[in-house]
């Protein structure tokens, strides 16, 4: 699902989210791994980072290559509380499990609420 931007601050593109990519030195604040680096999850669902030479064996051997983009995280689940503290650099699989939680509840709100 695209990021729907109109509900975000107008600097979030051009400052809020380099600032904070900046502050975590382009790493995932929870598993570290690099902003932009390519690779692969392995069995365990770890990312493995690939040289040219590694890309090449993990495709002949099936992985499939994927490049880590980072996204901003609002850690208390409100993305109008854009204060640097709330907020944080996740690889999408980290922002995906620790949203989790919140989305399931959000699901189970809206299938109990009545039309």
């Amino acid at each position: 699902m695209p990021i729907d931007y109109k509900k975000y601050p107008s600097n979030w593109k051009d400052e809020i989210r380099p600032d904070i990519l900046k502050r975590e030195a382009y790493k995932c604040k929870f598993c570290k791994v690099r902003h932009k680096a390519y690779g692969y999850r392995n069995h365990k669902k770890i990312f493995v980072e690939c040289d040219d030479f590694l890309i090449n064996w993990a495709t002949a051997n099936g992985h499939k290559i994927i490049r880590i983009i980072l996204t901003v995280a609002h850690l208390d689940h409100d993305i109008q509380n854009n204060d640097y503290e709330n907020l944080a650099a996740l690889c999408q699989q980290c922002h995906n499990q620790y949203d989790g939680p919140t989305r399931a509840l959000n699901r189970k709100i809206k299938r109990q609420t009545p039309s």
